[in-house]
């Protein structure tokens, strides 16, 4: 990565509430397709095993622009606490994200931490507009990833890939 004066630490929660089965939930929740395809602008590019991926982000803002490729990892995973951990690391960015499913009267409440930390070549990175950006990406993730969850009955359109097969 760089100097730790070039460095941005970021961290974020979210939750929301999805009418599914906490369990079904959770199990969804380890397809780093479908995680990656609720990121705007994110997407699998690569299945290298059922803890390993590649994927890439590219986030904009007016005329800028920043895309990010790398590889992920599912690094812990606890299906009876429905409890998981991913890290996502490319040369400029590192992300670290854990999540927590919960059963309630309704479904599931899906409760998800982030850390990222931001490699800054250029000098050029202000938090005033890199904490709403990543702010914002962020709640029209979880916003998609509770969509995609509460619009299927339990099969994923699209690529039917070992994971999903696993689950």
């Amino acid at each position: 990565m760089a100097t730790d004066r070039s460095l941005m630490h970021l961290s974020f929660s979210r939750m929301t509430q999805v009418d599914r089965d906490p369990d079904w939930v959770f199990r969804r929740l380890h397809d780093p397709e479908m995680l990656l395809g609720c990121v705007p602008g994110g997407g699998l590019t690569k299945l290298i095993d059922s803890e390993r991926f590649e994927g890439r982000i590219v986030i904009g803002a007016g005329p800028f622009h920043f895309a990010c490729a790398g590889e992920g990892r599912i690094t812990g995973s606890d299906p009876r606490a429905r409890t998981a951990s991913m890290k996502l690391q490319s040369p400029c960015v590192r992300i670290w994200m854990s999540m927590a499913v919960h059963g309630t009267p309704r479904g599931s409440e899906v409760r998800m931490w982030f850390w990222a930390t931001v490699a800054d070549r250029t000098g050029l990175l202000n938090r005033g507009w890199v904490d709403p950006i990543a702010g914002d990406l962020l709640d029209r993730t979880v916003h998609r990833i509770k969509r995609q969850l509460e619009s299927t009955d339990g099969q994923w359109p699209g690529i039917n890939h070992q994971l999903e097969k696993a689950t």
